[in-house]
């Protein structure tokens, strides 16, 4: 995971990190974008973006049994995802 913009670790070593992952069975990179608002380090204007990529990609590999529902919670005025365990916690939520 990297963002387009970050400014400790700059894009253009992406492709030096991943060449150097030479013993590994497989890889999967993402680079996110200003357009996700997610272009910083990790990922801080977006993290539920970055969780849910997290998260479909470790259901890819069959490490979770697929991702969990997603609601929002708006919090001042805010809307932020918020992984949901149950639909009884959706309903909750809803309240």
């Amino acid at each position: 995971m990297a963002g387009a913009e970050d400014h400790y670790i700059p894009v253009h070593r992406l492709p030096d990190q991943i060449a150097t992952l030479t013993q590994v069975r497989s890889l999967t990179a993402r680079l996110f974008t200003r357009a996700e608002q997610a272009q910083n380090h990790v990922q801080v204007g977006n993290f539920g973006l970055a969780f849910r990529v997290i998260l479909v990609w470790m259901a890819s590999l069959g490490t979770i049994k697929g991702p969990p529902l997603l609601a929002t919670r708006t919090v001042r005025d805010v809307r932020i995802p918020v992984a949901i365990r149950c639909k009884a916690d959706l309903e909750q939520t809803a309240l």
